[in-house]
């Protein structure tokens, strides 16, 4: 995958229309267009203004999330929501405090789940850059 593609999904997982991007950096959708198709690399002062709004720049750079999981409010929301749906079937009225537990318990859990993701996919570099030092 090419940083193109990793600006593009970094997008998306920070739920940004292009128009939305564009806006936020003070760029024209040909500018992002051509960032995201590969036609253009980005520049530094692009690269710095996304980290800025939540972007992993390290992994747009070099396709590694080498950093703990970034959440988006997205996933922040969704976390929420399913913690308020986890209470409001049970029927049983809680406090604020055991509400607010539940809901760092999930947050926890899928930062837990994107790091061990991330891990392995060091742990796989590793081994495969081990491997072709042995085979020179």
């Amino acid at each position: 995958m090419q940083i193109g593609e990793r600006l593009k999904e970094e997008r998306k997982r920070l739920r940004l229309s292009q128009a939305r991007l564009c806006e936020l950096m003070g760029i024209s959708r040909k500018t992002l267009f051509s960032y995201e198709t590969g036609k253009r690399s980005p520049t530094a002062v692009f690269l710095a203004a996304l980290y800025h709004h939540q972007f992993d720049v390290e992994y747009i750079l070099n396709g590694y999330r080498k950093s703990p999981a970034i959440l988006g409010i997205g996933d922040i929301r969704r976390a929420a929501e399913t913690a308020w749906q986890m209470v409001a079937s049970t029927g049983i009225t809680i406090s604020a405090q055991q509400f607010s537990q539940i809901l760092v318990t999930l947050l926890e859990d899928f930062a837990d789940k994107t790091g061990e993701t991330v891990a392995s996919e060091l742990s796989r570099s590793e081994n495969e850059k081990k491997t072709s030092e042995n085979e020179v």
